[in-house]
């Protein structure tokens, strides 16, 4: 799969990058918004998965955005960026952040989140975050077709 990556911790960003690549994805990764509106806008075409951290800095997002993205910059990406300009992207879009148990009780329902299944949002706090990460992406990836 190709893979935009958007996590704001360098550190995590590198280890995430690392690990899908040795798992056979070619990854963009973006350590901020500015960064990962750049490269959707150059390579949405080609991008078949979108994983976001949701707690991260709203440089990169206008003035309204920013007002509402509070712990939720991710999600603000996602849904100004991703969601409203690729038809069917929700179902290959993975949140991965520590705030995903506060997320889903601000947006309770798929419906509310642009299509994103309950599956698809991945704690980072969870023991087995990584391996359910992977798992996430595999089923993308067999929906897709194996792309």
């Amino acid at each position: 799969m190709i893979i935009l990556l958007l996590e704001d911790r360098g550190s995590r960003l590198y280890e995430l990058k690392e690990f899908l690549k040795y798992n056979g994805h070619e990854v963009f990764d973006c350590e901020d918004v500015y960064c990962a509106i750049d490269m959707w806008q150059k390579k949405s075409a080609i991008i078949n998965c979108v994983i976001v951290d949701l707690a991260m800095s709203p440089n990169g997002l206008n003035d309204q955005e920013a007002s509402q993205s509070g712990y939720y910059t991710g999600w603000v990406f996602l849904w100004e960026y991703v969601l409203q300009t690729k038809p069917g992207i929700a179902s290959r879009c993975i949140i991965f952040s520590a705030w995903s148990d506060s997320f889903k009780l601000f947006l309770p329902t798929p419906e509310q989140r642009g299509g994103i299944e309950d599956e698809c949002i991945i704690s980072k706090n969870d023991s087995d975050a990584k391996n359910k990460l992977l798992k996430t992406i595999k089923r993308i990836s067999d929906l897709a077709g194996g792309h």
